[in-house]
């Protein structure tokens, strides 16, 4: 669910934002350690969404749900990585909910 202002309208520029801009806006200003570990969490969203450009509205709990049940289930990943990379795709939702794109976290 896209943010809305204090009469409970979203703004456009919200509803039209791609969520890829943002997580990579997040990764940049990251500056501990795990922060690849970001970047190959957004490489496999990519790979879950299938697409160039992943609209902040398309993210809803249903998409956060699969894209786990998706890492979960990848050949490519096993032991603890896909829940970390699930805890970082968490981290960068729960940024967004304080920068306001999301009223709740979807994740």
């Amino acid at each position: 669910m896209a943010a809305s202002d204090d009469n409970g309208i979203t703004p456009a520029f919200k509803n039209k934002g791609n969520f890829y801009e943002y997580f990579e806006t997040y990764i940049k200003g990251y500056l501990k350690k795990d922060v690849r570990m970001f970047g190959d969490s957004l490489k496999y969203l990519k790979e879950y969404a299938q697409t160039d450009y992943l609209a902040t509205k398309a993210v809803t709990e249903q998409f956060c749900k699969g894209f786990r049940e998706f890492m979960d289930n990848h050949p490519n990943l096993n032991g603890e990585t896909p829940y970390d990379f699930s805890a970082k795709f968490k981290k960068v939702i729960e940024q967004a909910v304080r920068d306001k794109l999301f009223i709740v976290s979807p994740a």
